[in-house]
Formats: C-alpha cells, structure tokens, sequence
C-alpha cells in the first residue's frame, strides 16, 4: 500500500479493520493466530488542522451565492455534520418547532454502486442535534423551494424525502458537493480547505465561545470526549488561558503578590 502512494491513516485503517476481522476467525476457531498481529503498520502523521475565521466563512458564502449546493455548505457550518450524513438527511428526522434534527442515516456512493444509505458510523453519531434560530429559518427555506419545485414538476418529482436534493427531487452525491466546494475556494483564492472543514470550522468557533469539550463531542457525534480532546485540544489554549485569569481574579488577595 505504501508502494502505491497511499497515505499512513488510509493504511493504519485498514490493518485495523483487517486485524479485527481476524481476532473475530480466530474467537471463531477458524484461525489458530492472527497474521495481521505481526504486521506492523506506519503510525499516522498528524497533520495540521485547517480551519477559517467568520471572515473567511463570510467571503466564501458570498462567493457560493449561485451554487446549487449554498444551503448544504451553510447548515455544515451550522451543525458540524459529516457530509454522509447532511446527504442522508430527510424531513422524517426534523422538528422545526422544537428545533432538533436527529442523526440517524448516512448516504454515500460505495465503489462499484450507486448510492447506499447506511447508518453513522459509530453508536454516539447516532445523536440528536439541537438547532439555531438561523439553522431553522435555513431549513425552512430548503422546504419552501422543494414544495415550489414538486408543484412545478410533478409526477416528474422523486420524493425521496432528502432534505439536499438535485432538481427532480433525486438525493445528491456527495463527490459532486465537495467538487463544487472546491472550486469555489480555488477561483476566489480563498485559504485552503476542503468540504471536512467546515465540521472543523463549526468546533473551533465553539471551542472559541468556550463551550464545553463534551458538548462539542455531543454535537460533533464523536465516540468520546478523548476524540474531541485529540483532535481539537491545540484549540483550547485561548480557553484555557481565560480559566487562568478568571483564577488569578477569584485568588486575589489570597497571596501576597496577587493582592
């Protein structure tokens, strides 16, 4: 796999999958000893994490102003969600009125298919989301122009009930979103990001607001506060040097030079 120019993650994932597929033939009696247990994979590279600014967000959205895939990119930024999971949300799972969407299903294209729905890949993706003010005005719009367009077309309609759709009501992949996205940021110069990090960019804007790192897993759907630690804990410096003072303040008058 190194061979052909695949990454350390790409490759540490598989020996993961394939190690565990075979611990499970070995608990079976189909194997006396895992091989994969003496292959020893390439520790992952922990790369930087790239993330914009409001600014940078704001410049963007202007310049998405005429994609088809604009309201997409803006919930993304909203709720932090996978793109699997914006392209397998439908209607069934929103409450517009108690402002929660619940995380339930997942739509990608699998090699060699079509698009599958599948489920969140952990137990914890599976969450429930509480919405903004904004996220909810945004998905009430998303309805409006999707109950104008089944009007217009009819039998023609695939009701799917997807909230991201193309034109005939068909759910959307997700390759063509991230494609559109890319382009944007290419054309208008902007700084590089991929369609992931805007689920980066909605962490970073709440690490920054100082919520808790276990609500952030909460919305983010991560397996434990640990992930969201690993992942985003650089982050916290700003939050954690506003814990120090609001120390110094209560402290004051408890030591002598605090005084």
């Amino acid at each position: 796999m190194q061979e052909v120019g695949l990454g350390p993650k790409t490759i540490d994932n598989c020996h993961r999958c394939l190690r565990a597929a075979l611990n499970k033939a070995v608990k079976w009696g189909n194997l006396v000893h895992n091989p994969a247990v003496n292959a020893d994979a390439p520790r992952p590279v922990k790369r930087e994490l790239l993330t914009w600014d409001v600014g940078t967000f704001q410049k963007f959205f202007h310049a998405a102003e005429n994609s088809p895939y604009k309201k997409f990119y803006h919930l993304a930024a909203l709720t932090g969600m996978r793109r699997s999971e914006l392209c397998g949300l439908k209607w069934d799972v929103i409450n517009v009125e108690s402002g929660e969407l619940r995380v339930v299903r997942t739509l990608q294209r699998i090699v060699g298919m079509r698009l599958v729905e599948g489920q969140p890949k952990t137990e914890r993706s599976r969450r429930t989301i509480a919405l903004s003010g904004g996220a909810v005005g945004l998905l009430k719009d998303i309805r409006a122009d999707q109950s104008e367009k089944r009007l217009i077309l009819g039998p023609i309609w695939k009701g799917t009930g997807h909230v991201f759709t193309c034109e005939d009501g068909s759910p959307i992949s997700g390759e063509r979103v991230s494609r559109e996205f890319a382009r944007i940021v290419r054309e208008n110069k902007l700084p590089y990001l991929t369609l992931h990090g805007l689920r980066h960019t909605a962490a970073s804007m709440m690490i920054a607001g100082g919520i808790h790192a276990r609500t952030i897993a909460d919305v983010l759907g991560h397996s434990s506060i640990v992930t969201t630690m690993d992942v985003y804990g650089h982050l916290m410096v700003g939050v954690q040097r506003s814990a120090m003072e609001l120390l110094d303040e209560k402290m004051a008058g408890t030591l002598p030079f605090l005084a």
